[in-house]
């Protein structure tokens, strides 16, 4: 039998996190959990994973690209739009379900120890079998329109990491401050829904203005977006070096207040719930 003893030394951060990195096996079970948990009952199982991002991808290329008549850009704006649709989809998704899985396990927590960091991380990780199968709907969209990614595929594990960096970040700091203080559940879906038209989803960052790109940049969806958007159709990259580098300092940041702010309020979080 192992035994854990818990002491004075585990409440450095560097600690606590390494502890919640050396249980990767604790992590992949509730990884597996949430996803049966999730399709269990529904009655089309995983094919949501595929509905809903054409479903949503049909309404704003009819809206968009038939009724406006406006392209964003010398691609198909089908092509345009997917990419970066898959990524927020993901970014949202994980964010959503991080800032919920405390409360959700609320009884798991104080029946047993474990490093509490693992339950917003799962939640960030699940999402990711979803964005996988998006991906077919994706390869099948690119089949029609004839078109096959180029050598900038490469950067795509970069951009990806750096939005799972960023989701990260954001859902940790949002499951600490929804195990405090509930109205945070109203206020996260109104958050995400301004972030979402905040981010070159449904347009290119060339729209926005040279003076306000760099301020732009400090959301690191705006990179991320667009970075996805360029790995995938080859087309040019829509942000400087520059804007990167703010970028991929912005996700940084985020992810080390998220986890500065759960693991603060890790300790007491039982007394909360």
């Amino acid at each position: 039998m192992t035994h854990i003893q818990i002491d004075a030394s585990q409440g450095s951060w560097v600690a606590r996190v390494g502890e919640a990195l050396a249980r990767r096996e604790l992590l992949w079970i509730l990884v597996r959990r949430d996803l049966a948990v999730r399709y269990r009952e529904a009655l089309l199982g995983v094919a949501w994973a595929v509905l809903v991002p054409v479903a949503t991808l049909g309404v704003y290329w009819f809206v968009f690209d038939v009724i406006f008549e406006r392209r964003r850009s010398d691609v198909p704006y089908v092509l345009f739009l997917f990419p970066a649709m898959l990524v927020w989809g993901y970014f949202n998704s994980s964010v959503g379900r991080a800032a919920q899985s405390l409360i959700r396990d609320a009884s798991l927590l104080s029946k047993v120890y474990f490093p509490r960091l693992l339950l917003p991380v799962s939640n960030v990780l699940s999402p990711l079998v979803d964005a996988a199968i998006g991906l077919v709907a994706l390869l099948v969209i690119f089949a029609l329109y004839r078109h096959a990614p180029g050598a900038e595929l490469v950067w795509f594990p970069f951009f990806l990491l750096m939005a799972i960096a960023a989701a990260t970040g954001v859902g940790t700091l949002m499951a600490a401050w929804n195990s405090r203080f509930k109205d945070v559940q109203h206020f996260l879906p109104v958050m995400l829904h301004l972030w979402f038209f905040s981010s070159p989803v449904l347009y290119s960052t060339t729209f926005v203005s040279e003076r306000f790109r760099l301020f732009y940049a400090l959301n690191p969806m705006v990179t991320v977006c667009e970075g996805v958007r360029f790995a995938v159709l080859g087309s040019e990259l829509a942000v400087t070096p520059a804007m990167i580098a703010i970028g991929v300092g912005s996700t940084l940041v985020l992810l080390a207040a998220g986890l500065a702010s759960f693991l603060r309020t890790e300790q007491t979080i039982t007394d909360v719930l």
